[in-house]
């Protein structure tokens, strides 16, 4: 709770009246109950909490804010940056945009967050500290309850492609992942199975915006050529919202996400060729209400790695070092890399 605020409510020239917590500029919250304006938010949302006295109160010469809220939430972005120019000062900005959040905005009088939890009932809490023009000093707290949605999941499956489950004649479908030779190379897949395919369904709304993202801790290293590391950081691998490949829930409010993964690959360079990827794909989800910010579902890790030597005229057959399969995870944490993967085809 409001630890700088513990006194009871306003007396004397503040105790005729009541301070209450709006949303969105429209919505009064409750200390007690839900209120109908409070139960259709969703994880995403940009949700704008003002205080509201009842009447106005005048005479203030200052005042000491600080709010609290339940759940998981974020209130600030961020991203990296490098400077670049000093006469002017020009900012090279690069990497995710991503979220946190900022202690200091919870001081601001009016402040703002975008929850990623939900499924529940939260409270928002504010304590003020007052002081008026006649030096007298008063504090008081108010809380108010609202609820937040979250998309539920309805199915998942990590080895199966979505077309396949429309097409008018049999497909052979292989294991979800196996590597392969291709031409002037290695692949992991190929047409009929053998690559990262997998997918989830969720209920949200019709129109509601779904996407998934895809980093990659890579190494990679083919013939003469010097290796492409990632080291300890992440690259951006996905077609996500970067790029502008979203999903719209249909009229039922179905959205449904499909990693979209395009054979990783590596040539086949003499003298010897290695690799290792470590994926994960976020499953992401944004709301329609003008502010919002795509958050996510859960994630999907997997990996491959393959190596292969040239001798005596000849290679040696691909020796996967290991294979992981999809594995879902629970996650409520934004997708972070540094840079995009470089690619090695």
């Amino acid at each position: 709770m409001l630890k700088h605020f513990t006194e009871k409510k306003l007396r004397s020239r503040a105790g005729k009246h009541k301070l209450r917590i709006v949303v969105n500029g429209t919505c009064p919250l409750q200390p007690d109950r839900l209120v109908t304006c409070a139960t259709n938010y969703w994880v995403g949302q940009r949700l704008e909490f003002t205080p509201m006295w009842i009447p106005a109160l005048s005479g203030i010469a200052s005042k000491i804010v600080q709010w609290e809220f339940g759940g998981n939430f974020v209130n600030d972005t961020w991203q990296r940056f490098i400077v670049v120019g000093t006469d002017p000062i020009i900012i090279d900005y690069y990497g995710a945009v991503t979220y946190s959040n900022n202690p200091a905005l919870l001081t601001q009088e009016n402040t703002h967050a975008w929850w990623v939890s939900g499924d529940q009932e939260y409270h928002a809490h504010i304590g003020q500290h007052l002081t008026f023009n006649n030096g007298q000093q008063v504090a008081v707290t108010e809380m108010g309850k609202f609820k937040m949605q979250r998309p539920r999941l309805i199915s998942k499956n990590m080895c199966q492609d979505l077309s396949e489950l429309n097409l008018p004649f049999d497909v052979p479908i292989r294991e979800c992942l196996f590597v392969s030779e291709t031409s002037g190379g290695v692949s992991l897949g190929e047409f009929n199975g053998g690559y990262a395919r997998f997918w989830a369904s969720f209920l949200s709304r019709p129109g509601d915006k779904f996407v998934e993202t895809q980093i990659v801790n890579s190494y990679r290293q083919w013939g003469a050529n010097a290796p492409l590391d990632s080291g300890t950081n992440w690259w951006f691998d996905g077609e996500g919202e970067k790029f502008g490949g979203k999903s719209l829930a249909g009229e039922d409010g179905v959205g449904i996400i499909q990693q979209t993964d395009k054979y990783p690959r590596i040539p086949k360079d003499e003298p010897e060729y290695h690799l290792r990827d470590i994926f994960k794909t976020y499953m992401r989800y944004r709301p329609q209400e003008a502010g919002s910010i795509f958050v996510t579902l859960g994630r999907v890790d997997w990996s491959w790695s393959v190596d292969g030597q040239f001798a005596n005229g000849q290679w040696s057959d691909p020796a996967p070092g290991s294979i992981s399969a999809p594995t879902w995870h629970e996650d409520e944490g934004f997708p972070d890399w540094i840079a995009d993967t470089p690619n090695p085809q």
